[in-house]
């Protein structure tokens, strides 16, 4: 009788032992487990994707106030200096430049001068550096601009971005026409 119970016991021991699959774990743990690690790389791309809008929106909202301030420069006049906190982490400069003129910065900005070339035709006169940190379009029109007097020391002129913050003073003179930049 003692020997009929072991053999019970041994056939639902192996037949347990069967059932449970890799590593002593049953079917349903493992799907379960796979399923959580498919759960959690999904969520890590969405968050990706959220914070990537989130630069793009910055992107687009620093250009749409900085044309809405050149607007207003222009229609009244005076000067006003522009603080913009909201540029994305990674661009380092916002340029202004007349690319149907040659290039004329030197240094560092004669690089960026180049890298803008590839702009060339596109009808802009603003330009975020480097294009990779700006959404990949990295260039933009701004109405009512003095480009000649702008770049007239330097072509490209760029403004340092420093943790996210631009300074960039906007002014319109008495006689002028087209608002120019400091």
């Amino acid at each position: 009788m003692k020997k009929e119970m072991n053999k019970k016991e041994d056939s639902k021991f192996f037949r347990n032992k069967k059932a449970q699959g890799i590593m002593g774990m049953g079917f349903g743990t493992i799907f379960s487990i796979i399923l959580i690690i498919l759960f959690v790389v999904i969520a890590f791309m969405v968050i990706r994707a959220v914070l990537n809008s989130q630069k793009c929106a910055q992107v687009n909202l620093f250009v749409e106030d900085f044309r809405n301030d050149v607007k207003t420069i222009w229609n009244g006049g005076g000067d006003r200096e522009i603080q913009n906190q909201n540029l994305p982490k990674g661009i380092e400069f916002v340029c202004f430049a007349n690319l149907t003129k040659p290039i004329t910065a030197r240094g560092v900005l004669e690089e960026v001068g180049f890298d803008l070339t590839l702009y060339e035709g596109t009808n802009s006169n603003i330009f975020l550096y480097p294009e990779e940190s700006a959404c990949n379009r990295p260039y933009y029109q701004v109405e009512h601009l003095d480009l000649d007097k702008i770049t007239s020391e330097s072509n490209p002129k760029c403004f340092v971005v420093e943790d996210g913050k631009v300074k960039i003073r906007v002014k319109l003179g008495i006689n002028e026409r087209l608002v120019s930049l400091e």
